[in-house]
């Protein structure tokens, strides 16, 4: 299939208050394209007709013009991206969504950890405030690579929107001009899904075949999505308070990976019973795995609680361990499920090799997310964006 570099770049005129629209979209043979793409398929090379009045066929001088011309443009504004030029490429979900697959996100992750291990950033603790009952967090990091900040905010009432949104602002770190502002929203689900699947790859049982959700919203999502990548998962089982919101998750679970099979546990113990890796998504104030001696052998990874009054481990859990895997030195501060009794183990230290886990014994990871992984896995997305010539470019 044949198609050409696709960018938007928006200048401003010199006339005050107007601006004017360079588009190239992909063209794809035998594509259904839309109203605005089919109006510029007159530039490509499949089509003789041009839209409108004017002759019915391009000379084969004008042909080559238009094809050539959004190639040449592409190139300079690569080119100026490279040279620090003032362009900004802006991405919403979609484009991050085709810039970066669960892989290449993993890999990100694994990158952060070992930068995290190495001491080879600069991250400042994060500004947190409230709204009413929710959250708004402002997190700025830096590694002698990439430079940025990512304002999140978390509303666990939301009903028709992600829990947690955000947009995510990269500055070149030679020049400290703005390179990219892309959708937070979806980085740090990708993110997150891929720490849960680093803990996978690293922790699971050798012989993990189920996995068992708590908490079928957002990040749950890309939670099985990261587990699924790092294992090969056979059965999924799902569990959430409000039994409704299942099956729409499982419909849009299912246009990520179609060919496993899902399961609707009756309760909390069934599936902390039927499941080999358990992942709790949620922002509950009390334990939702329950109270009972279940979790021998199996991995258990928590991904919700991210501030001191939230729980989602139960005493029952934590009473025979002795040591806890953390993502940050922050998530022993900030999480309630915590302990301070329990001796903590920075996840870094794994994938740099400097810990070797037994994955056949009970192991428990928890997360509560740091600037670093945002930073090293925007950077990546961008990285390919300019490579595949995805997104629109401002002039800024």
């Amino acid at each position: 299939m044949n198609a050409k570099l696709s960018f938007t770049r928006l200048m401003k005129d010199k006339t005050p208050g107007h601006e004017r629209q360079t588009v190239f979209h992909r063209v794809d043979e035998g594509q259904n394209v839309g109203p605005e793409t089919k109006e510029l398929s007159r530039y490509s090379p499949q089509s003789d007709k041009a839209a409108g009045p004017g002759p019915k066929a391009a000379s084969p001088a004008a042909k080559s013009f238009f094809i050539m011309f959004p190639l040449c443009l592409t190139y300079i504004f690569t080119k100026s991206l490279k040279e620090g030029g003032a362009a900004l490429l802006v991405l919403n979900g979609c484009d991050v969504l085709k810039a970066a697959s669960m892989q290449e996100m993993m890999a990100a992750v694994e990158k952060a950890y070992r930068i995290y291990e190495e001491n080879g950033y600069q991250m400042p603790l994060r500004t947190h405030f409230t709204i009413r009952d929710n959250s708004v967090l402002f997190m700025p990091c830096s590694t002698n690579e990439a430079a940025g900040a990512k304002i999140v905010s978390v509303f666990p009432d939301n009903k028709d929107r992600p829990v947690t949104q955000g947009a995510v602002l990269l500055v070149d770190s030679r020049n400290g001009s703005m390179k990219t502002l892309m959708d937070g929203t979806v980085l740090t689900g990708l993110r997150t899904g891929a720490i849960g699947g680093a803990a996978a790859k690293y922790l699971a049982p050798s012989d993990a075949k189920t996995a068992g959700l708590i908490g079928t919203g957002y990040q749950g999502l890309y939670q099985l999505a990261g587990v699924c990548t790092a294992r090969n998962i056979e059965n999924i089982f799902l569990f959430n308070r409000t039994p409704s919101n299942i099956p729409p998750f499982i419909r849009r679970f299912k246009t990520l990976i179609p060919n496993i099979p899902v399961h609707i546990a009756k309760s909390a113990r069934e599936l902390a019973e039927k499941a080999d890796i358990l992942i709790t998504a949620t922002s509950s104030a009390t334990p939702v795995l329950p109270e009972e001696d279940l979790y021998d052998g199996k991995l258990v990874i928590g991904i919700g609680s991210y501030q001191p009054h939230m729980r989602e481990f139960p005493d029952a859990l934590l009473k025979n361990l002795k040591s806890i895997y953390i993502d940050s030195h922050d998530a022993a501060k900030e999480s309630g499920d915590v302990d301070s009794r329990l001796k903590t183990i920075p996840f870094s230290k794994i994938v740099t090799q400097k810990v070797k886990p037994d994955p056949n014994t009970l192991q428990v990871f928890k997360s509560t997310g740091m600037a670093l992984f945002d930073l090293v896995a925007a950077e990546t997305v961008y990285k390919k964006a300019i490579q595949l010539g995805i997104g629109q470019m401002l002039d800024f």
